[in-house]
């Protein structure tokens, strides 16, 4: 029996690699590839991730953000513009992790995770382990009409504003805004508190 990874629902369709959940909409890839992204080339990224850099520190210092915790960092484009750390997995990153256990203890204005989420298999855990760190949350996903979003190399998760709306509540995140690119779907979000 496959379960959703984002809400539990067992009513899950879909009789390729890719699953959908009727509950919340999530699409995900079943079973779930392990990708060592530490192997991952990801210097032909660089030019579109400085331009994807600019337009988000412009968005987020727009809303008052001066410390960032970018998770999924890469090359560090996005830090270059506050104060902050940034953790990712590829060997060509700015700086390398084993998980997120290894982020510093610091309280940051916002958490940053552009086209990361696609590929964690257990989203839930992990936005509920990025509350320790910053009261804010930006995400950037591709869409799921995207091409990319299902084919790019260790996707296993695909959005529409739904789904990733539901997946960020379920990891303890309210969605304050949530806007449609060409090709993204981006979140800002607060902490839900208890």
């Amino acid at each position: 029996m496959v379960n959703c990874p984002a809400c539990g629902s067992s009513r899950i369709y879909g009789d390729g690699k890719w699953k959908i959940c009727s509950h919340c909409g999530l699409e995900f890839k079943h079973p779930a590839p392990k990708v060592d992204y530490r192997r991952q080339n990801m210097s032909g990224f660089q030019t579109k991730q400085v331009k994807r850099a600019i337009r988000q520190a412009e968005f987020l210092k727009g809303h008052g953000v001066e410390s960032i915790l970018d998770i999924g960092c890469s090359c560090g484009c996005l830090l270059k513009h506050f104060d902050g750390d940034g953790v990712d997995p590829s060997k060509h990153s700015a700086a390398n992790y084993e998980a997120l256990r290894d982020v510093p203890q610091a309280h940051y204005d916002c958490a940053v995770m552009s086209h990361v989420l696609e590929h964690i298999a257990d989203p839930v855990e992990v936005l509920l382990r990025i509350r320790d760190y910053a009261p804010m949350l930006y995400v950037e996903v591709p869409h799921v009409d995207n091409k990319s979003a299902k084919t790019a190399p260790g996707h296993v998760l695909a959005f529409d504003k739904f789904a990733l709306k539901n997946v960020l509540e379920y990891g303890g995140w309210k969605v304050e805004e949530i806007w449609r690119t060409q090709k993204e779907i981006c979140a800002l979000c607060s902490m839900i508190t208890r």
